[in-house]
Parts: structure tokens; C-alpha cells; sequence
């Protein structure tokens, strides 16, 4: 993560995240929402052709979702393990 959380830039876990966002952010169902995002972020693809970079942010997002997914704690580098599952994003 760009910005520190409990005074670490590692990816936060899932539980970490979950309460932030019902006691910070006040978010009636984070736990939800979170795995909308993750959704969202693993079925991304550029509409351009991308390029050499897209692989390497690629690999990034799906660390950091496989990091919220099995409620690991990531730090840069580290390769996740372990099953994910899949989700459907409801419309709103």
C-alpha cells in the first residue's frame, strides 16, 4: 500500500481492512464490498493493448487481492498461496 496502516506499508489483512472499514469509514457490509473490489480488480484488462508494464502490475493486483482473499499479510516481493474463490459483483 502506498500509505501506512497500523504503522506498516504492507498490504493489511483481511480482518484489518474489514474493521477499518465499519469503525473508520462507518461501511455497513465492508467485509462484502471488499470482495466486490477484488472482483472488480482481477477481471480488469486494459481497452488499449497493454504494455510491458500491465504485467507487472498485474501480478501486484492479484497479490493484493489473494492477500484480502486467504486474510494473509503481504509485504512486497511475497508470493500468495493458497486457494481463492470468485464472487459475482452485484449491480447497484
Amino acid at each position: 500500500m502506498a500509505l501506512a496502516m497500523n504503522k506498516t506499508k504492507a498490504w493489511p489483512d483481511r480482518a484489518t481492512l474489514v474493521e477499518f472499514g465499519a469503525k473508520t469509514c462507518g461501511v455497513g457490509n465492508p467485509a462484502e464490498i471488499i470482495d466486490q473490489i477484488i472482483d472488480a480488480a482481477l477481471g480488469y484488462q486494459p481497452v488499449i493493448e497493454p504494455g510491458p508494464i500491465w504485467n507487472k502490475v498485474r501480478v501486484e493486483i492479484e497479490r493484493g487481492c489473494s492477500s484480502l482473499r486467504d486474510s494473509q499479510v503481504l509485504l512486497a516481493g511475497a508470493q500468495p498461496s493458497g486457494p481463492t474463490r470468485r464472487r459475482r459483483i452485484r449491480a447497484y
